[in-house]
Formats: structure tokens, C-alpha cells, sequence
């Protein structure tokens, strides 16, 4: 039997991963993004299939890869700030499950923003998956092009937040070890 706890002989072997220079741990958040994929990927093609059974597949789908690819740089750079606070706020995990049921409710999943209220419009402009969702929607289901606000919103908060979200990791990268 170890005379360490659970927590903190995970700590251990946590920074045993930290400390291996054969994969690098900046790739760590972005591998979680990239496994996350896999149910972009299964919805996505459910959303296909659906629009060429019922031939309403819209040309505009030719801009999916590119609002994809902006979405997975906006997830990694969030990932890599997360990834800093959480050695901070080990409680983290739990505020962001209450966050994200919040977003997803302020989300326009099953509804489109001319659908929403004017006096909760301010609502879904803070929401930042909610320019995604738009982008998506716009390009998949309406077929038609996404607004240039709503790309240059997606794009400059895409860029943003990997740029911020690299620099922060990468700075603070030589004390993870000893936060772990």
C-alpha cells in the first residue's frame, strides 16, 4: 500500500507527462480537442446525410472546413487557458460544467437569432459559441453565406483566443511542474 493519497500520487504521475520531451505537452490540450472531433464528425455527417436524403443540401457547405478549423483553433487556445487556471482552481472542472449548460442554453441550437427577443439579443452577442453556432447554421442548414460580422467575429476570436491561449501556455510552461 502507498503512504501517498489517490490525489496526490496522480500528481506524480502527472508530472512524469510533464516532464517527457518526447511528446510535448503543448500538444496535450490540443490532442483533447482533436479526440473531441469525433462527435463534431458524427453530427456533422448526420446533418449530411439527412440534407442529400432529402436534397436540400446547400452549396454554402463548401465553407464548413474553414469555419471548422477556426472552431478547433478557438477550442485549443481556450483548452491551453484553461489548462493554466485549472493548476490554480483545481475546483475549475465544476464551474465549467454549470458554464456550459448556461451557453448551451443561450446557444441558438434549435432556434435562429431573428427567433430571439429583442431585449435578449445583448445575451446571445456575449455568448461566444453562439457566433459559431451561427456560422454553421448559416453555411449547413439556411445555405446561405454567414454574415461578414459574424465571420469577422469567429475569425478575430479564433485567432485571439489561440494566439493568447499559446502565449500564456507556452510562457508559463517551465513552473508546470511544480503546480502539479
Amino acid at each position: 500500500m502507498c503512504a501517498y493519497p489517490a490525489s496526490h500520487r496522480r500528481g506524480m504521475s502527472n508530472k512524469a507527462v510533464l516532464s517527457n520531451t518526447v511528446f510535448p505537452i503543448d500538444l496535450a490540450p490540443a490532442k483533447a480537442v482533436l479526440l473531441s472531433q469525433v462527435t463534431m464528425v458524427v453530427g456533422l455527417a448526420v446533418i449530411l446525410l439527412a440534407s442529400i436524403a432529402m436534397r436540400t443540401l446547400p452549396w454554402t457547405i463548401v465553407f464548413l472546413p474553414a469555419i471548422w478549423a477556426l472552431h478547433v483553433l478557438a477550442l485549443t487556445g481556450l483548452l491551453w487557458i484553461l489548462a493554466l487556471v485549472n493548476l490554480v482552481f483545481r475546483d475549475l472542472p465544476n464551474l465549467i460544467n454549470l458554464l456550459m449548460m448556461m451557453i448551451m442554453i443561450l446557444s441558438p441550437i434549435a432556434y435562429t437569432p431573428e427567433m430571439v427577443p429583442q431585449s435578449l439579443r445583448p445575451l446571445l452577442a456575449l455568448n461566444p459559441m453562439a457566433q459559431f453556432i451561427i456560422a454553421y447554421q448559416s453555411t449547413m442548414i439556411l445555405g446561405r453565406f454567414p454574415g461578414l460580422t459574424n465571420l469577422l467575429i469567429v475569425t478575430g476570436l479564433s485567432i485571439g483566443l489561440f494566439g493568447i491561449g499559446g502565449y500564456f501556455f507556452a510562457r508559463s510552461k517551465p513552473v508546470f511542474i511544480d503546480y502539479v
